[in-house]
């Protein structure tokens, strides 16, 4: 690939890479408040939201040129009927799906700026923006394998002096790059989640030490030293997850910008022990926060954990277990004798799934995945509430902070 590093190098996927690290670095040593007041009202909420914007209407203008154009337009007679009102929506769909989550954002924002409950709000905005960013992921990958699919490339003209099988190599790879992305802010998301669940049930649990009966406090004293030991267990998968994305999602870049790959199935080999351990490690991650809510359930009361859980962790089933339940399909279709296969082609929709090539494929689950993310954003809605009275109790003994600090009178 590296004919055609110049082309990738700044590519969306690294763009939202760097965006990510940079964002990190600011709220961990800034945290809302960084060096004038002015940056302090366009924190790195905004900031991260307004990259989001940036990209999606870069995107969008590749994607509406390149289908308004002659070979865009006959490009959809090569795609499966279903797939082209579905691949069309994806614009429309994220849009929605981005308005949602900052506005939704916004409201939790406020009240970090005011000082009520800021940290949990904070950890909450970190679950809202999580269909924002990895439905943009799912969108530039899908503008990306359109563009190799009708073979037209408006903003890197350059690909189309290259051979096709490599144009479809840069092509999956620049969309599985897109997603490695994604799933490492997705693991992000997965800590504070897991982070903030443990929060409230200390809370919980603080408050019953608080009890003028001795039985309730000695029982509090007892989970206090089991939540101590369930956290530890929480942290050390969650964050096995979040070094696992964040290495594949690195060496991915790598690979794509400055290494020398000449297939796509040398570059998938390339990332295949980080597969695996992202799927274990998310796996495992995904088993001990649920199992901090059936053990600690009675105190989540108020917290509807329920809801919370699954829109959570849809996204990272989506990510690890929904493509290779696809895969399998595909695989087992190739094992069928010749008239199973004939039979399974004739099924609809699952049929022209399992018979799809790669760059087919990947160009479906990016529409497919930019349509869940939309679901997920609007299940935010009535899951993460900011008037929710859970963020007033969870707040620990003397450990309400602001994260914003306070006007002076001069100020004033």
């Amino acid at each position: 690939m590296t004919s055609a590093s110049a082309a990738a190098m700044w590519d969306t996927g690294t763009i939202m890479f760097v965006a990510l690290l940079l964002l990190f670095i600011w709220r961990f040593f800034f945290p809302f408040a960084f060096l004038t007041e002015r940056i302090q009202q366009a924190n790195y909420t905004f900031v991260l939201y307004a990259l989001l914007l940036f990209l999606f209407i870069y995107n969008s203008v590749i994607f509406v040129s390149t289908a308004l154009e002659q070979d865009g337009k006959a490009g959809w007679s090569g795609l499966p009927k279903w797939l082209h009102p579905l691949t069309l929506s994806t614009t429309g769909t994220y849009f929605v799906t981005l308005l949602m989550c900052f506005v939704q954002s916004g409201q939790h924002l406020l009240l970090v700026r005011s000082g009520v409950a800021a940290k949990h709000h904070d950890q909450v905005l970190q679950v809202i923006a999580l269909p924002a960013v990895y439905g943009g992921m799912a969108y530039s990958s899908m503008t990306r394998l359109y563009q190799f699919h009708v073979k037209s490339y408006v903003d890197t003209p350059s690909l189309m002096q290259l051979p096709q099988s490599q144009q479809e190599n840069i092509a999956i790879s620049r969309s599985e790059t897109c997603f490695f992305v994604g799933d490492m802010f997705e693991s992000w998301t997965l800590y504070h989640f897991g982070k903030m669940t443990l929060d409230v049930v200390e809370a919980s649990i603080q408050r019953q030490r608080q009890s003028s009966e001795l039985d309730q406090q000695a029982e509090a004293r007892g989970m206090l030293t089991s939540h101590g030991a369930v956290w530890a267990m929480v942290w050390a998968s969650v964050m096995m997850f979040l070094l696992v994305s964040f290495t594949e999602t690195g060496w991915s870049l790598y690979l794509l910008n400055f290494a020398s790959v000449n297939s796509t199935e040398e570059f998938d080999n390339s990332l295949t022990v980080f597969t695996g351990a992202g799927f274990v490690a998310s796996g495992v991650a995904l088993w001990n926060i649920a199992v901090v809510e059936r053990t600690f359930h009675k105190n989540l009361e108020g917290y509807s954990p329920l809801l919370k859980f699954v829109t959570v962790k849809i996204l990272v089933s989506f990510a690890y277990f929904q493509k290779g339940c696809f895969y399998i399909l595909q695989a087992l279709q190739h094992t069928l004798p010749q008239e199973g296969q004939k039979l399974a082609k004739s099924v609809p929709f699952f049929g022209q799934i399992m018979d799809m090539d790669d760059a087919h494929f990947e160009l479906f689950y990016s529409t497919l995945m930019v349509s869940e993310c939309f679901l997920v954003s609007g299940l935010h809605l009535i899951a993460w509430q900011a008037s929710e009275d859970w963020y007033e109790k969870a707040l620990i003994i003397d450990e309400t902070s602001r994260l914003m600090p306070e006007k002076s009178d001069d100020k004033a």
